[in-house]
């Protein structure tokens, strides 16, 4: 968590729908999972990341107090599990591309990622099957 982030205390009351945590079982039920308080957008409001491993979901207040979740930042290849975010280590960094419209739609640029892990560096090209998807399917799910 950023110095001085501390999570707002309207999310911490907020008793959440199963619509609203939208997957984030901690804010249902007792599962335990990470919760991040950082401005995400520049805009000077605080959003709220919630992590129980892999990827973030954001959440946001709404004009009428109720936060919401708005997105998500996900992991493809690299699960991070819980508790492997120290305070601070959380910070937005501008994309590397921006965002392309074509005919209207918002198309974003979505990086390779590149896994570190006991055995090695890899790509998600590249990484052992069994290191990136279930069952041993490869990235792009090929023989």
């Amino acid at each position: 968590m950023p110095a001085g982030a501390i999570l707002p205390d309207s999310f911490r009351r907020q008793v959440f729908t199963s619509e609203e945590a939208d997957s984030v079982a901690c804010l249902v039920g007792s599962a335990k999972c990470e919760l991040h308080p950082l401005d995400m957008n520049g805009d000077g409001k605080v959003e709220v990341l919630a992590s129980e491993g892999a990827g973030f979901r954001v959440f946001r207040q709404e004009a009428g107090g109720r936060w919401a979740a708005v997105g998500a930042y996900v992991t493809t290849g690299c699960a991070t599990p819980p508790g492997t975010h120290p305070k601070g280590e959380l910070r937005t960094i501008p994309p590397l591309f921006g965002d392309l419209e074509v005919a209207g739609q918002r198309l974003r640029f979505n990086q390779d990622q590149t896994c570190r892990f006991a055995s090695g560096v890899y790509s998600e090209r590249t990484a052992p099957a069994s290191m990136t998807k279930p069952g041993g399917l490869g990235p792009a799910f090929a023989p």
